[in-house]
């Protein structure tokens, strides 16, 4: 693999994390927690 593929992944990966913990973040506020 070369590194645009690499840095291409590395980037959606941390946009999916930060989404996850977005959605977690608001299931939180929604249930009171």
């Amino acid at each position: 693999m070369n590194k645009i593929k690499l840095i291409i992944i590395y980037l959606l990966w941390i946009n999916m994390t930060a989404q996850a913990d977005n959605i977690s973040e608001s299931a939180k506020k929604f249930s009171g927690n």
